[in-house]
């Protein structure tokens, strides 16, 4: 899964998505047709959203279709080159898709966005086939139907950050975190979370992303590559 992230679509006195055009022309590169998730708006239509979205996208090449057309989202969703979901209320576009799940016959769950911006779901089949397992544990919340919130996320890695340097002694380390997690922790050139932790122990870290790794999982390294217990 390859995700471009963008913080905000409009930086003052510019037009709509002009500044990160750039961006989503190289990450959307050989795509011919994009599907986009309107649902976060609220003071203008769906349609006006869509709109908005292909003028700009009409810069480089690229047809918009909006996802609340389609009578067969499923089906839309799954033959999708690539989605594009708009920004706007996130508690709006929460509330669409619990509409939308609804009628989903899946025991499900959906929780609110974290403040990386992702919607997290979990299903569950009510009826087991016979003599097929279906259904396999979590491995974010190993079956119990809860996890830690992703808010605590980076205050969990600094203190076992600050148990290596002032217990073990360490100045040098590697970071292996899911690619939601290293985009938070950088974010900022001069002020992000990962700087002032280099600041504040005195150490170097070198930070990796790995979609293997779950969004509230993380490893820490020694400068030989080593994982720390």
């Amino acid at each position: 899964m390859n995700l471009l992230l963008i913080s905000n679509s409009t930086n003052a006195g510019e037009e709509y998505l002009k500044y990160p055009i750039a961006n989503i022309a190289e990450h959307l590169k050989g795509v011919t047709e994009v599907l986009f998730v309107p649902y976060a708006a609220v003071t203008f239509s769906y349609d006006e959203y869509e709109r908005k979205v292909q003028e700009r996208f009409n810069e480089i090449g690229i047809k918009v279709r909006s996802v609340h057309h389609a009578l067969n989202k499923r089906n839309f969703v799954r033959h999708a080159q690539a989605i594009v979901i708009g920004g706007g209320n996130t508690f709006a576009l929460l509330k669409k898709m619990q509409e939308l799940m609804a009628n989903d016959r899946a025991k499900h769950n959906i929780l609110p966005l974290t403040k990386f911006g992702l919607m997290q779901i979990t299903r569950q089949r009510v009826r087991p086939a016979t003599e097929i397992e279906t259904m396999e544990t979590c491995p974010t919340c190993h079956g119990t139907g809860k996890i830690s919130s992703s808010i605590l996320i980076d205050e969990t890695i600094e203190r076992q950050l600050a148990f290596y340097v002032k217990e073990k002694g360490l100045t040098s380390f590697g970071l292996r975190v899911n690619p939601l997690v290293e985009a938070y922790l950088t974010k900022g050139m001069f002020n992000s979370i990962l700087r002032r932790w280099k600041k504040k122990y005195k150490v170097s870290i070198n930070i990796t992303a790995s979609g293997e790794m779950g969004i509230l999982d993380f490893i820490w390294t020694d400068k030989q590559g080593e994982q720390l217990s």
